[in-house]
């Protein structure tokens, strides 16, 4: 909006002193190949001035956003403390028991968004857990990704454990390589990415595995309808329904390829 006023303004002004100069040249008498230099020279100033405008505010931009960037790197705390230096078994978890014990949570500071949740969950057990929005399910699965801290274990022992170890002491990238999720929040890769890329980002399957997984949550016909595995997906053709399948087949995915992985036979699936 900035640059549209600028270059406006500037329009204005050289249109302006053009006319003066006509006014002028027609007063004075002007030669006319004088004037004619002149109102040359006005086009070419006009233009110069547009380009001098439109560099600027993309220069100022650029400064803002590694201003951002910037601070976003000084600011920002990093995830992992000095006692985060826990890696489990590769088997872990292997069951999958996960106890949560009288947690506070909260992604303020100060609103708390879980009051007092104590949660057994079984190994193998399928659990649903119901409520209404803002009721603080999303939660649960951030605590247990450790996207947010219980209130209370910041420098104690952690009240949540599964299988035993308690969350605070293990690395943050170890513990989301071994509990997979699937977000309801529906997250393609930016455009000019293939299907393979957005299901498996790290190259990890086979063309087998990946048409399996696509097969069993008949998103087959889809990925062929748009020229395969290796052809770009833009996520904006697909149903709200699909975008979902394919979350959840990205997550599967992990699953299988952990499975097949030498002495690797845990893991968690939310």
């Amino acid at each position: 909006m900035a640059q549209q006023w600028l270059m406006l303004a500037m329009n204005l002004i050289v249109s302006i002193v053009a006319v003066i100069l006509v006014a002028l040249a027609t007063q004075l008498r002007l030669n006319a190949g004088s004037v004619g230099a002149g109102l040359v020279t006005l086009i070419t100033l006009g233009s110069t001035l547009t380009t001098t405008v439109i560099a600027y505010t993309g220069l100022e931009t650029s400064l803002r956003a590694i201003s951002r960037l910037k601070s976003f790197e000084e600011d920002t705390e990093l995830e992992d403390r000095k006692n985060d230096n826990v890696k489990p078994d590769k088997a872990w978890p292997m069951t999958g028991l996960i106890e949560i014990e009288n947690v506070d949570a909260s992604y303020t500071g100060t609103d708390k968004v879980l009051k007092g949740l104590t949660l057994s969950l079984q190994a193998a057990a399928k659990v649903a857990i119901c409520g209404r929005t803002g009721s603080g399910k999303s939660s649960i699965i951030a605590l247990l990704l450790r996207l947010i801290e219980p209130m209370s274990s910041l420098n104690t022992r952690s009240p949540i454990t599964i299988d035993g170890i308690p969350l605070n002491t293990i690395n943050h990238t170890v513990l989301r390589e071994r509990i997979i999720s699937a977000s309801q929040d529906v997250v393609f890769l930016p455009e000019g990415s293939s299907f393979r890329a957005n299901l498996d980002p790290w190259d990890a399957a086979s063309d087998a595995e990946l048409n399996s997984v696509l097969h069993d949550l008949h998103l087959s016909h889809v990925v062929e309808g748009k020229g395969g595995l290796n052809s770009l997906a833009n996520g904006a053709e697909l149903s709200a329904g699909q975008k979902q399948l394919f979350t959840l087949a990205r997550a599967l995915l992990r699953k299988v390829v952990k499975l097949r992985e030498t002495g690797v036979s845990g893991g968690l699936l939310l």
